[in-house]
């Protein structure tokens, strides 16, 4: 099983009847991610996309887990599976757990801000910043060029 947040990747795979969980290892490369108990390996492939493969952290839960947690490169991305070779899943379809604002990282935090802030002017009828811009160089346009009719310009 996995799960995703907006900058990680977690993996909780249940340790094989008969495994050492001592012997547990997890290698992870940039694009590349091993992982077995003694001789053998369970996985073995190329990642979906990259990560920061310093910051893999992994550990044993309940002893019969083992719970790898892997730091997404691009953290505004969603992954569609893990290795290339899973099957693929939607990640539209899928229910992002509730997260605080304060707990993304501030340029993040200024983008949902922004998205927010259009969000709730578009849901007042009122123009967004694009549309205000737009109106203010339209206007401009026109103190330059009074020769030119800009009443029925359309600036969508």
């Amino acid at each position: 099983m996995w799960a995703q947040s907006i900058d990680e990747v977690e993996l909780f795979i249940k340790i094989p009847d008969g495994a050492d969980a001592s012997k547990a290892f997890v290698h992870s490369r940039p694009d590349t991610l091993k992982v077995g108990f003694g001789d053998n390996t369970i996985i073995n492939g190329t990642l979906f996309e990259r990560v920061k493969s310093g910051e893999t952290c992994w550990s044993i839960e309940d002893g019969n887990t083992l719970h790898i947690t892997l730091s997404k490169l691009q953290q505004d991305s969603w992954w569609k599976r893990v290795i290339d070779t899973d099957p693929s899943i939607n990640p539209k379809k899928c229910v992002p757990a509730e997260s605080r604002l304060s707990e993304l990282e501030p340029s993040m935090q200024t983008e949902v801000e922004k998205m927010l802030w259009k969000q709730r002017m578009k849901a007042k009828g009122m123009p967004t910043e694009e549309e205000i811009k737009k109106k203010k160089i339209l206007e401009e346009f026109s103190k330059r060029h009074p020769e030119f009719d800009i009443s029925k310009a359309d600036c969508s």
